[in-house]
């Protein structure tokens, strides 16, 4: 760790967790290793790869903008290009070095070598995006990729593309996990396996990152990099791209590394101040171009936000089970509940008198699949027994998500006491046993990827879930066989299937007072839930990674 890293480690956590933290450390990059070495392609997998012929094989044109590289690490990039399996690409380098550089002649040797090599000396440096648009004007090829001058290219990532391009020619913007290389060129460490196109999860920070490949029509649709974002232009164009893309397309698997050196954002995430404020700007006038108002506030790190949307304001029915709506426990979920236009009702099998509490009538109703229709509310939600709200904000944090067009649910944090997580939505894997995401992990760590603390697509919440009444109505409600809460997690698997999506925000904290453990769910009830979503979710979870362990922690999978 850096000393930057170690004082701000140290101030949040404490000196004594020092030493542990540099154990995981050290334990996760070994392990790292061990595992990049079992899944690379083999020798023999790469001379398959350049034997193979494919259906479509497009030109893909990597444009690079260069300025004063350091010759050893240009030439590694160089070299991982020409390494490639696939051949029909064009790399396309602008550079805004001094005529004096000496790399000048090392890249008009390499592209005399290779004419797939094309570069561009600028008279002047234009930045970044100047640069960028510099080779982006080069481009001759059917799809575009975005590499930088010190990145490395595992010599599959092009083949891979386009493999993904002959099962779904559809896929107009592409992206591959990734990780990171030390200053020694030979160390890989510290890997990010990325969700499937998640639009929240993007909105939060750039998870996409360096290489991506779009089409060259999406990408002129889109408009090319643009100056005054200079730090963030890859988030500015991605985000343009996102909003024309007709497919987007993940594939899971390293395809590059992202060079550690001083003064990258690679190294230190408060290398370039300036990216933050660029990236909000990218923000904003994505959420103006898409109607969506909101305001992009600062997140829980450099170049992490906070999306807060304006949520109209609309009758809410807070529903809890009778077998936990004691006065006390009303008592307190009402005191923790700040939003004036609010009814509160319990499910039981019977309806019965309302009754007063703190100055609200609560109001029984029956449990049948659409009993909460009965109400005027316009949202719903829906409050596991023994779950109590830790912020009085909790309600209109997850109103603000499940009130937006195209959203079917939303949910947050349940937390087991004041340190633990009980729960931050649930992973669906292929064996159909939903796993709670991050279970036990300290809620004072930001998780894998800052994962717990950012706003997120999910595949499915439960312990206090919103949704609007509309989406209630046509999913059908809630399938009255459970009585657990694989309750709210077949609904949420209900309502992205008619094309919602379902979000999480670390925004809306809970407490679960009764200490049971949520991943428990009966046989029958996991049969009955299997029998259903077994072959829908045989792919895996969209919003995981096959990567990482089934359990839900994001640690390594095993293999």
């Amino acid at each position: 760790m850096k000393f930057s890293k170690i004082r701000k480690f140290a101030q949040r956590h404490g000196l004594l967790a020092l030493p542990g933290a540099a154990f995981a450390k050290l334990r996760a990059s070994a392990a790292y290793a061990s595992y990049a070495a079992k899944t690379g392609p083999s020798p023999q997998q790469l001379a398959g790869q350049r034997a193979k012929e494919f259906r479509f094989s497009p030109k893909i044109s990597i444009i690079t903008p260069v300025y004063n590289t350091p010759l050893s690490v240009l030439e590694e990039t160089l070299k991982s290009v020409l390494a490639q399996t696939y051949a029909n690409w064009e790399l396309c380098l602008a550079d805004g070095s001094p005529a004096d550089w000496p790399g000048r002649a090392a890249l008009e040797k390499y592209s005399a070598r290779d004419p797939r090599i094309k570069v561009r000396f600028l008279q002047t440096n234009d930045g970044i995006t100047g640069n960028s648009n510099a080779a982006l004007a080069m481009a001759g090829g059917d799809y575009i990729g975005l590499l930088d001058h010190d990145d490395i290219l595992r010599p599959d990532a092009l083949y891979e593309v386009v493999a993904a391009l002959n099962a779904g020619p559809e896929a107009d913007l592409l992206y591959s996990d990734e990780d990171k290389l030390a200053a020694d060129g030979k160390t890989r460490f510290f890997p990010h396996f990325k969700p499937d196109w998640s639009p929240d999860t993007f909105r939060s920070y750039n998870y996409i990152c360096h290489f991506s490949v779009l089409k060259k029509s999406l990408l002129e649709a889109a408009g090319p990099f643009r100056p005054g974002f200079e730090g963030s232009q890859d988030y500015d164009l991605l985000l343009r791209a996102a909003e024309k893309a007709r497919c987007i397309h993940h594939i899971p698997k390293v395809l590059y590394s992202w060079r550690v050196v001083p003064g990258s954002t690679s190294d230190d995430e408060n290398a370039k101040p300036y990216a933050c404020v660029s990236g909000r700007k990218a923000l904003e006038e994505h959420l103006e171009r898409t109607g969506r108002k909101a305001d992009v506030l600062a997140g829980c790190a450099q170049g992490i936000y906070r999306i807060s949307y304006s949520a109209p304001a609309v009758k809410t029915a807070v529903f809890v089970p009778a077998a936990r709506a004691d006065d006390a426990y009303l008592q307190n979920l009402i005191a923790g509940t700040a939003l004036p236009d609010c009814e509160f009702f319990v499910l039981a099998d019977e309806n019965a008198a309302p009754r007063r509490i703190a100055g609200k009538e609560i109001n029984v109703i029956g449990r049948g699949v659409l009993a909460p229709l009965k109400t005027r509310a316009a949202a719903f939600a829906f409050i596991n027994g023994g779950i109590l709200p830790r912020d009085n904000d909790w309600l209109c944090g997850m109103l603000e998500h499940a009130l937006r067009d195209g959203v079917g649910a939303a949910g947050g944090k349940i937390l087991n006491g004041a340190t633990r997580i009980t729960n931050c939505g649930y992973l669906i894997g292929p064996d159909c046993l939903p796993r709670p995401l991050h279970k036990n992990a300290p809620d004072s760590r930001m998780g894998y990827m800052c994962r717990t603390h950012i706003i997120q697509n999910i595949s499915a919440a439960a312990g206090c879930l919103v949704t609007r009444r509309g989406v209630f109505e046509n999913a059908g409600g809630f399938d009255p066989y459970y009585q657990t809460e694989l309750r709210e997690i077949d609904y949420c698997l209900r309502v992205r299937a008619f094309g919602k999506t379902v979000v999480w925000t670390p925004y809306a904290r809970f407490d679960r007072a009764d200490r049971t453990d949520c991943a428990i769910f009966p046989e029958t009830e996991l049969a009955h839930f299997a029998a259903r979503w077994s072959e829908s979710v045989k792919s895996g979870d969209p919003f995981y990674n096959p990567n990482l362990s089934p359990e839900g922690d994001f640690s390594l999978a095993t293999r």
